[in-house]
């Protein structure tokens, strides 16, 4: 198999052996460049998640893996893109949501409620990932605060344990969408420009 990374071609046979010296080839070129990984490109196939199995899987038929890396600013803007996207999309359903817990929620509400706390939880990560990036741009350290969930997702577990729909709803309400439309506000601009959240360049 061709594998190229960051420009580099390399050559590979289609063993399992080779797939430990793509991950060392990988894991040198970045500590070489300072770049992250971001994904592989596999015969034309995206593949974010796990890589390593997706290859073992398609091992004999591999001809060809692009080894996506990028800088901590470029894969921080496709973070923040990503998640500029789920909040476009979740706020409409967020107001359906908050409505059906001072109501009568259904199953379906409580399924819903399931995804919305797998979404904080990834935002959550994703505050996490970003404190922990070695050199961030300024404005990152804004940005950070707005995907700490923590505190959030610790409420909405009490009032999950306690069946106390009105309580899910007003931590909907005030906590979850009032940051979601802060986020719709303030990421278009950061996304574009990497301007600084708090007004100043």
């Amino acid at each position: 198999m061709h594998v190229n990374i960051n420009g580099q071609e390399f050559f590979f046979e289609n063993t399992t052996q080779s797939i430990q010296q793509l991950s060392e080839q990988i894991n040198a070129t970045l500590s070489q460049t300072g770049l992250l990984y971001s994904h592989m490109v596999v015969n034309g196939v995206a593949v974010y998640d796990d890589p390593e199995a997706y290859i073992k899987e398609n091992l004999k038929t591999l001809e060809r893996i692009q080894v996506i890396l990028v800088s901590s600013e470029q894969l921080l803007r496709d973070v923040l893109q990503t998640a500029l996207d789920y909040v476009k999309r979740a706020l409409p359903q967020l107001s359906r949501l908050v409505d059906e817990f001072y109501h009568v929620p259904a199953e379906d509400t409580w399924n819903a409620l399931g995804q919305l706390v797998e979404g904080l939880q990834w935002f959550q990560q994703t505050e996490t990932f970003i404190a922990g990036m070695g050199s961030s741009p300024e404005w990152a350290n804004e940005v950070k605060e707005l995907f700490r969930f923590s505190d959030v997702l610790t409420q909405l577990e009490e009032a999950v344990a306690q069946e106390d729909a009105t309580m899910i709803a007003d931590i909907i309400q005030y906590e979850v969408m009032q940051r979601f439309e802060t986020m719709e506000k303030v990421l278009p601009d950061v996304v574009a420009n990497e301007v600084d959240p708090s007004g100043s360049n």
